[in-house]
């Protein structure tokens, strides 16, 4: 059995910013076409909110 170092980080893809901006509203999406999206304004001001979160910050909302 071949022996696997977990420590290494392996087959992953890395996307451009535009492909990145994008695909960060995907989690919330209900239908996702890729191929015919562009980054609209919607999609900036989403990735400029992301962009600007602090690192492990939770916000709940109850």
């Amino acid at each position: 059995m071949k022996e696997v170092d977990y420590r290494i980080i392996d087959n992953t893809c890395v996307y451009g910013l535009e492909e990145s901006v994008v695909a960060s509203g995907y989690p919330m999406a209900t239908h996702i076409n890729p191929q015919m999206h562009k980054v609209t304004e919607k999609d900036a001001k989403r990735a400029l909110k992301l962009g600007s979160a602090l690192a492990g910050l939770v916000l709940c909302q109850v």
